[in-house]
């Protein structure tokens, strides 16, 4: 993926990139953002223009750092800094586990992710405002980003995009919403790629999932579920919707032992195939089920519906 433009490095392994505290330096005042304008250096890409490859610190909650500009940041170090990070453009290169700290992330904007060829774990809480949550890849470099914290939806609908057909992301934790227009809140898939959610998914809207046409999946294990019954929704006769149109996968898997086994969508959901499969995994050794209210079969068709469970047995 090409060297940086510029790197911010330790010639004797150590040192590190202190955020300071809060300017008036008395906590819980206003957060003081360090904001950080990175542009291309040459013609548009997202290889990285600028390379941290320090650790980011800070003691003071009230002092984060802000990202502006359509360049890509490279982030190689462990973060322990336990401010807020603010992604306002551009793209970042999460190259380290905990790169972004163990502050809130707020992601406003056309800001762009770009994994790793390692895997990678954040716990940080994500906020997403004014922007969809896209995650790129170089090729070759599709290492799993795993966000084990809870992840907030503002403000209408938000595209999932994950494009390369090898890369993976998970969240572990709770998916809510919050903002204006909570019963239009969905989660539209787009892409490729592979998103899995590990949590429960607290969303009203009418239209929970939507799997757009390009082979991407979506799937639900462990402790992952979508049980909204459009209770916000203007129209509160409306079951949740999740649709699967032509190329897409919509995954129940209950092949992980200990976990839910018999309720990942809620029993008035309304599942559209649109072309797309519905994909049940079933448990080892144990009986798995899942209750819909209504299975439709559209256009273009045709659909798919596969049920499968492994060699242990099951049903």
């Amino acid at each position: 993926n090409g060297s940086p433009a510029a790197r911010i490095y330790s010639s004797t392994g150590g040192g590190s990139l202190d955020l300071g505290t809060n300017w008036s330096g008395i906590s819980g005042g206003p957060t003081l953002y360090r904001t950080w304008a990175i542009n291309d250096t040459a013609l548009t890409s997202i290889n990285p223009d600028l390379e941290i490859a320090v650790p980011i610190t800070g003691a003071s909650a009230d002092a984060g750092w802000a990202k502006q500009g359509g360049g890509t940041l490279k982030l190689s170090g462990v973060g322990t800094y336990v401010g807020p990070t603010m992604l306002n453009g551009g793209y970042i290169q999460l190259a380290a586990d905990n790169a972004l700290g163990t502050g809130p992330v707020t992601v406003w904007g056309a800001t762009g992710i770009i994994a790793d060829a390692a895997p990678h774990t954040l716990g940080n809480t994500i906020i997403t405002v004014d922007n969809n949550f896209d995650v790129f890849s170089f090729p070759g470099a599709t290492g799993t980003l795993t966000f084990t914290a809870s992840t907030v939806l503002l403000n209408d609908t938000r595209w999932f995009r994950v494009l390369d057909p090898a890369q993976t992301v998970v969240f572990t934790g709770t998916v809510t919403e919050g903002g204006n227009y909570a019963y239009q809140r969905q989660i539209q898939k787009a892409g490729r790629g592979t998103l899995i959610f590990e949590g429960p998914l607290n969303l009203t809207g009418s239209n929970g999932i939507r799997i757009f046409g390009d082979g991407g999946t979506v799937v639900l294990r462990k402790n992952g579920a979508f049980l909204g019954t459009a209770t916000n929704s203007p129209d509160t006769m409306l079951a949740a919707v999740l649709e699967v149109n032509t190329g897409g996968t919509l995954v129940l898997d209950n092949s992980l032992p200990g976990y839910n086994l018999a309720d990942r969508l809620s029993d008035t959901s309304d599942v559209r195939l649109y072309g797309g499969t519905l994909k049940f995994i079933g448990a080892n050794g144990a009986a798995s089920s899942e209750n819909v209210g209504y299975l439709d079969v559209w256009d273009p068709g045709p659909a798919n519906i596969v049920s499968q469970v492994g060699s242990g047995g099951g049903s």
